[in-house]
């Protein structure tokens, strides 16, 4: 989570979005929703959320459920999120 939303905050630079210079999670994730058809704004925030809460996860069940989600609901919104982005940016990507 933590590296997508950097990257989502380097891609909203690129496209000269000024939220970009903003350190704050949150303000990322709703500026790339408007911005990229591809981000569940829901999803995306229930991520924040999740990270946020997983500092204070010390129940095993808690953890395994937890794993769970990522497994089956996250995911699947990081490699959506990876093709997109080689998609339609892949002349740049490549160029790093």
């Amino acid at each position: 989570f933590e590296l997508s939303w950097k990257v989502l905050k380097e891609l909203l630079s690129y496209e000269g979005r000024s939220v970009a210079k903003s350190g704050s999670p949150r303000e990322i994730l709703k500026a790339a929703y408007a911005t990229y058809d591809y981000i569940d704004e829901d999803i995306w925030l229930e991520m924040l959320r999740a990270r946020n809460d997983m500092t204070h996860i010390y129940n095993g069940e808690a953890a395994r459920q937890m794993v769970k989600v990522i497994l089956e609901k996250y995911i699947p919104v990081f490699v959506e999120m990876r093709e997109r982005i080689e998609k339609d940016y892949g002349k740049i990507v490549s160029d790093l």
